[in-house]
């Protein structure tokens, strides 16, 4: 039989324990996803291709906020990206370094043509070189 006294008892350890378990703090979000949704939302729908766009965006998104992270941003890069219009995303893309520039190019390369791999029904836009160009009967090769 539980007394008064036992109880008072088990209040007094919890509050001397600090009451109930408090939930960790979640960490707060990179900047880096931040900057990585300001692009993609500053960005000219044209700059993702015809029709249905939703997976194209979130691609670039996932890419920019990955590479951010990983390759270590300088904070007034990611600054810069998180608040510029897209005429001005370029030159805050000066504030990388050149390998940050390079890997991240690279990795945007391989996301697209994963998508465009992915989707078969938009043909891909390619330059001949001047060779393929002098065989084209149309312009006036052999």
């Amino acid at each position: 039989m539980k007394t008064w006294y036992s109880t008072f008892a088990l209040i007094v350890l919890v509050a001397a324990c600090g009451g109930s378990p408090k939930k960790a703090a979640a960490p707060a979000a990179s900047p880096c996803v931040a900057m990585g949704a300001h692009i993609v939302a500053v960005s000219p729908d044209a700059a993702f291709g015809d029709g249905d766009t939703a997976a194209v965006k979130a691609a670039v998104q996932k890419v920019m906020t990955d590479h951010c992270q990983a390759d270590a941003w300088a904070p007034e890069a990611v600054e810069c990206m998180s608040t510029a219009t897209a005429e001005a995303m370029t030159a805050c893309s000066e504030k990388l370094t050149p390998a940050q520039r390079e890997s991240l190019t690279k990795a945007m390369a391989e996301e697209m043509g994963a998508q465009h791999k992915e989707d078969e029904s938009t043909p891909a836009a390619v330059e001949p070189t001047d060779g393929a160009k002098a065989m084209d009967p149309c312009s006036g090769g052999e």
